[in-house]
């Protein structure tokens, strides 16, 4: 039912599925205790706080995204399409990404990859398009409709 969802992460020669979904949100919410924050922290964004203890969000500054997040996020993503997909390989485990993925991928590529899928899940945007549209009716085409 879900599959279709489900996209691949390849890595040390193993293909793993992954998906980010509302499970995956409500782990990333308690570990980091606000979806907002983690959000900037999985895309190394310093939101400017003004001297009232105020948040800007709008205006901050960028850094390396957070490492661990990174790796945990990405890691329960797999979880999830691991479970989604009813694959029997063994997750990928948190120590195993931190220790080899720089010889195939960056932080930032890791990090952008989690961050895109995060927010697409936040704002329940779908990038194939697939998502079903609902139509307004203008108010002439429902006074016609009900004539």
């Amino acid at each position: 039912m879900f599959e279709n969802d489900v996209k691949e992460f390849e890595f040390n020669g193993m293909v793993y599925p992954y998906k980010c979904d509302m499970l995956v949100l409500e782990k990333i919410q308690k570990h980091t205790g606000d979806l907002m924050t983690a959000e900037d922290k999985l895309r190394g964004f310093r939101p400017k706080i003004d001297a009232d203890g105020v948040m800007d969000r709008l205006s901050g500054t960028y850094t390396l995204p957070d490492i661990e997040l990174v790796a945990k996020t990405l890691c329960w993503m797999i979880e999830e399409g691991i479970e989604i997909t009813g694959s029997e390989i063994e997750p990928l485990k948190e120590n195993d990404l931190k220790r080899g993925w720089r010889d195939e991928y960056s932080l930032v590529e890791v990090a952008i990859l989690v961050a895109g899928e995060f927010g697409a899940c936040v704002s329940g945007k779908k990038k194939n398009g697939t998502k079903t549209e609902t139509k307004k009716l203008t108010d002439t085409k429902t006074r016609k409709r009900n004539s």
